[in-house]
């Protein structure tokens, strides 16, 4: 559901609306709730959506959007511009593509996105970062070698800063924990898809970890809607960068019982030979600063019940679909 006050804004604002990485989770939510809030003309009129190479990509509610090269984004006409930048090689293609080509490619991505900028002058920039931008004790990674992935996006999250500084726009810099919801294109990558496409499948779940395994759950339309009210409010001050945290923290077989419990009834097998004992992997942000946020928009999270069935509901389409 789109918030009123969000659904007010982006219909009264005339900006044009620019999408990188459109084929990615947070790409395409993003696209499918412009679609769902501006309807078809207006969508087309206002809205450019940029990835690898030009194609044609279906939207959730029947749609097409036309996919341009990212290389045409700084060629893009003179005006008002809300540029949300999503591209960006992710860390599974660090050992698909080497060190040295996933390095190439995300230099590539950012100049090019650099370029954009200092042409058009975005009013406003949304570039949603990742939880890997810490080490961990905590700061912010440096190391390169162990986590390029992490340190390229604590690198971007600066240079576009202080390209928003200079070209006077406003920012929103979320860094992405867990996100549950429609859109996600890695089912294998990600627990919460992974287990759902195993209990839809009828396989076993078999957890590996022994240790105790902990995320956090955001909605992506929520985490999208919260950075697109902050955007639009001059009253807020930005930059701004928070991290994502859900309504609960969850251990990887209580996730996988939810799962259950939400599109099997309960009656799942689950298979782990735990040992608490040993330390904790725990993927979690500090999700104080987007609570606040949240409850100074009434916005009420969706619950990760709720998550589950959407994600769980979303890739069953797909499915079909393919």
């Amino acid at each position: 559901m789109i918030l009123p006050q969000l659904d007010t804004a982006l219909k009264s604002s005339t900006f044009r609306i620019a999408v990188t990485g459109a084929s990615g989770w947070i790409g395409r939510a993003l696209l499918d709730m412009l679609h769902e809030v501006l309807g078809d003309e207006a969508f087309a009129q206002r809205v450019v959506a940029f990835g690898s190479f030009a194609y044609d990509m279906p939207l959730s509610g029947g749609a097409v959007v036309q996919v341009h090269p990212l290389s045409e984004l700084p060629a893009q006409p003179a005006g008002q511009w809300l540029l949300a930048h999503m591209a960006f090689r992710t860390k599974d293609k660090v050992s698909e593509q080497g060190f040295d080509a996933f390095v190439a490619d995300n230099k590539l991505i950012s100049d090019t996105v650099e370029k954009a900028i200092k042409t058009l002058k975005p009013l406003h920039i949304l570039y949603p970062s990742s939880g890997a931008v810490y080490a961990a004790d905590g700061t912010l990674s440096q190391d390169m070698a162990a986590n390029p992935y992490g340190v390229m996006k604590v690198a971007d999250e600066q240079r576009f800063m202080a390209l928003a500084s200079e070209v006077g726009a406003r920012m929103v810099v979320p860094r992405v924990f867990n996100i549950g919801g429609a859109g996600i294109n890695k089912w294998s990558a990600y627990a919460l898809s992974d287990i759902i496409v195993k209990v839809q499948s009828g396989v076993p779940v078999v957890i590996n970890a022994k240790h105790a395994v902990v995320r956090s759950y955001v909605h992506v339309k929520d985490l999208l809607q919260l950075c697109l009210l902050v955007l639009l409010d001059t009253a807020q001050p930005t930059p701004l960068v928070f991290d994502t945290q859900g309504q609960e923290d969850v251990e990887i077989e209580t996730l996988a019982q939810k799962v259950a419990d939400v599109i099997a009834n309960g009656h799942y097998p689950i298979q782990r030979e735990a040992d608490f004992s040993l330390p904790e992997n725990r993927y979690v942000g500090d999700g104080s600063t987007m609570r606040a946020l949240m409850k100074h928009y009434d916005m009420v999270p969706m619950s990760l019940e709720q998550q589950i069935l959407e994600t769980a509901e979303d890739i069953a389409a797909r499915k079909v679909a393919s």
